[in-house]
Parts: structure tokens; C-alpha cells; sequence
């Protein structure tokens, strides 16, 4: 688990090789930039039943105290979770995820991150609505 404080939230999150490597992402993902989140579906049309990428959850900062709209308080990583009783929503899909031994729905995005060398990486997600 890893977490980011406000002052740490930046466009892309910092974080180093081994943390990410922590968190479950593969060294080939890191080194090609990129990691996409593993999609299971069943049937000729392909409908999806799970989902498995990094989990992560965001801490709003209360309205009253905001600079700007939709400002992050704090964000957490939990490592690789599956996303389950999937179900379509436009571009993204919807669904439950485990954190902490307590199922909460969780949707997909994807997240920036940034190496202490300057290197982006971009890593599929299942955000959890706690």
C-alpha cells in the first residue's frame, strides 16, 4: 500500500521502481511505459465478467476548503484488485472490488505516474468508492 499526501498530488503521482513493483505492476509494463488492466469475458459477444488492474482510492477535500474544484486530499494504492460483477457503463466499466476485506463498488481510469528519473507510466486502475 502507498499512500500520497496533498502536497505529494501532482498531475502525476511520484513514486519510485520498486514501489511500483510493490504494488503489483510487472517490470515489462514499467520499462514500456504502460500497463493495461486484464479484462476476462465470456461468450461470441464478449461480455465482461472481471477486471483486474491497480486499485486505488481518493480522499476529497471538503468543498468549503477547496482552491479548486474536485481538489485531492490524500490518495492511496492498494495493489492489484479484481474488479467483479462487471457491468458496462460508456467507456469505463462499473463493478465491486475487496479493499481491506469489505466489498465496495469500484470503477476503471487509469493513473499517471512519475519516476524519480522524470519517466512517465501509465497504469490501468479500479478507483474504490469508500
Amino acid at each position: 500500500m502507498k499512500n500520497w499526501t496533498k502536497e505529494q498530488i501532482k498531475a502525476a503521482l511520484p513514486i519510485t521502481c520498486d514501489e511500483l513493483l510493490a504494488l503489483g505492476v510487472p517490470l515489462s509494463a514499467i520499462n514500456a511505459g504502460e500497463m493495461h488492466g486484464a479484462l476476462k469475458s465470456v461468450g461470441p459477444w464478449g461480455i465482461p465478467v472481471s477486471y483486474r488492474a491497480l486499485c486505488m482510492s481518493v480522499v476529497w477535500t471538503p468543498e468549503a476548503h477547496q482552491r479548486f474544484t474536485a481538489e485531492r486530499e490524500s490518495e492511496t494504492a492498494y495493489g492489484m484488485r479484481t474488479l467483479s460483477k462487471v457491468r458496462q457503463s460508456g467507456h469505463q466499466l462499473e463493478g465491486r472490488v475487496s479493499v481491506g476485506g469489505k466489498s465496495v463498488r469500484g470503477f476503471t481510469s487509469s493513473q499517471l505516474f512519475e519516476l524519480p528519473t522524470g519517466k512517465l507510466i501509465e497504469v490501468a486502475t479500479i478507483y474504490a468508492c469508500l
